[in-house]
Protein backbone atom coordinates (compact mmCIF):
# COMPACT_ATOMS: atom_id res chain seq x y z
CA UNK A 1 0.00 0.00 0.00
CA UNK A 2 1.25 3.47 -0.73
CA UNK A 3 -0.27 6.80 0.67
CA UNK A 4 0.38 9.69 -1.31
CA UNK A 5 0.41 12.71 1.23
CA UNK A 6 -0.66 16.01 -0.40
CA UNK A 7 -0.20 19.64 1.73
CA UNK A 8 -2.60 21.12 2.70
CA UNK A 9 -3.77 24.53 0.30
CA UNK A 10 -3.07 28.22 0.88
CA UNK A 11 -6.07 30.01 1.54
CA UNK A 12 -7.42 31.70 -1.78
CA UNK A 13 -7.01 35.52 -2.07
CA UNK A 14 -10.07 37.09 -3.30
CA UNK A 15 -10.41 40.66 -5.15
CA UNK A 16 -11.57 43.47 -3.65
CA UNK A 17 -15.50 42.62 -2.28
CA UNK A 18 -17.96 43.01 -5.40
CA UNK A 19 -21.14 45.17 -5.59
CA UNK A 20 -23.77 46.51 -7.58
CA UNK A 21 -26.86 48.24 -7.61
CA UNK A 22 -29.90 46.29 -8.43
CA UNK A 23 -30.89 42.58 -9.60
CA UNK A 24 -28.17 40.84 -11.32
CA UNK A 25 -25.38 38.23 -11.66
CA UNK A 26 -21.93 38.89 -9.87
CA UNK A 27 -18.17 37.93 -11.27
CA UNK A 28 -15.94 36.63 -7.83
CA UNK A 29 -12.32 35.87 -8.21
CA UNK A 30 -10.05 34.27 -6.19
CA UNK A 31 -6.66 33.62 -6.57
CA UNK A 32 -3.94 31.39 -5.51
CA UNK A 33 -4.39 27.60 -6.77
CA UNK A 34 -1.43 25.75 -8.35
CA UNK A 35 -1.53 22.97 -10.74
CA UNK A 36 -3.45 20.24 -9.30
CA UNK A 37 -6.14 22.10 -6.87
CA UNK A 38 -9.37 23.87 -7.68
CA UNK A 39 -11.39 26.24 -6.55
CA UNK A 40 -14.46 25.85 -4.58
CA UNK A 41 -17.33 28.69 -4.09
CA UNK A 42 -19.98 28.12 -1.42
CA UNK A 43 -23.16 30.22 -0.89
CA UNK A 44 -23.70 31.53 3.48
CA UNK A 45 -25.23 28.37 3.97
CA UNK A 46 -21.96 26.13 3.20
CA UNK A 47 -23.72 24.51 0.17
CA UNK A 48 -21.66 24.38 -2.84
CA UNK A 49 -22.16 26.33 -5.81
CA UNK A 50 -19.08 25.88 -7.94
CA UNK A 51 -15.97 23.95 -8.39
CA UNK A 52 -13.56 24.77 -11.15
CA UNK A 53 -12.31 22.98 -13.82
CA UNK A 54 -8.38 23.80 -12.86
CA UNK A 55 -6.45 25.88 -10.92
CA UNK A 56 -6.51 28.71 -13.72
CA UNK A 57 -10.79 28.69 -13.96
CA UNK A 58 -10.88 31.79 -11.13
CA UNK A 59 -14.41 32.95 -11.76
CA UNK A 60 -17.45 32.37 -10.91
CA UNK A 61 -20.75 34.28 -11.72
CA UNK A 62 -23.18 33.73 -9.16
CA UNK A 63 -27.13 33.25 -10.24
CA UNK A 64 -29.69 36.15 -10.50
CA UNK A 65 -29.37 37.85 -7.02
CA UNK A 66 -31.98 39.94 -5.17
CA UNK A 67 -30.52 40.18 -2.08
CA UNK A 68 -27.19 41.45 -0.20
CA UNK A 69 -25.36 37.84 -0.38
CA UNK A 70 -22.30 36.09 1.00
CA UNK A 71 -20.40 33.60 -0.58
CA UNK A 72 -16.40 31.83 0.46
CA UNK A 73 -14.35 30.12 -1.94
CA UNK A 74 -11.52 27.35 -0.91
CA UNK A 75 -8.67 25.55 -2.83
CA UNK A 76 -8.64 22.21 -2.81
CA UNK A 77 -5.86 19.33 -4.30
Amino acid sequence: IQAIINPIPTAPTVTTPVARCGNGTVNLTANGAVSGQVYRWFDSGGNQVFQSTNHTTNTFTTGNLTASTTFSVAIVN
